[in-house]
């Protein structure tokens, strides 16, 4: 969120990513990776006395490749599993739409997908924005062949 004049704000509400994440095995503890997600939610403007007003739609892709290490551990149970840690560069990319008009912005980011909305390619002129951290929690299944 962006806070305005006069008790003003405007940003995009919170969103649920999906995507997908693909890796090679290089060594035995060592992946390549690559994840691609994407997401919607509305650009909400916060005016005094009228609430929260949708006036977008904001849209976002991420995709990044890493470096994945395993981290395997056994259990007392014989049981295994395996956490990991990845590190890499990718990028993100923005649109809002307002009725017939789109803006974009394309950033690269780091893996917690530090980026900016930059507003002077969007829209050509300069808009001081601020660096955001949009970190992730990631869920799903792991499927080997």
């Amino acid at each position: 969120m962006h806070d305005g004049p006069l008790v003003t704000s405007i940003g995009a509400a919170p969103a649920l990513l999906v995507g997908t994440q693909l890796g090679k095995r290089i060594a035995p503890s060592v992946s390549v990776v690559a994840n691609v997600a994407t997401g919607s939610s509305d650009v909400k403007a916060g005016i005094p006395i009228l609430g929260g007003l949708t006036i977008a739609r904001s849209r976002v892709v991420l995709y990044d490749a890493a470096l994945q290490l395993d981290l395997p551990m056994a259990m007392m149970s014989g049981a295994g599993f395996a956490p990991f840690v990845q590190g890499g560069l990718g990028g993100l990319r923005q649109e809002i739409t307002q009725s017939m008009f789109t803006i974009t912005s394309t950033s690269r980011a780091a893996k917690d997908y530090i980026g900016r909305f930059d507003a002077k390619e969007a829209v050509s002129f300069d808009i001081d924005t601020d660096t955001k951290h949009n970190l992730a929690l990631s869920v799903g299944m792991r499927f080997s062949f």
